[in-house]
């Protein structure tokens, strides 16, 4: 399994869905969407 073919489509609906789902602030979020190249985990893991 490679997550490299379709990072532009699982990036946007990720934090569509920390966007939606999520209660956060808006600082937060702009951590979360900078992070999200790097771990998935931690998506979880927040919400």
């Amino acid at each position: 399994m490679s997550f490299r073919g379709t990072p532009i489509i699982e990036v946007p609906l990720l934090y569509y869905f920390i966007e939606k789902q999520c209660k956060i602030s808006e600082s937060l979020k702009k951590i979360i969407k900078e992070k999200l190249y790097k771990s998935r985990d931690c998506i979880i893991r927040i919400c």
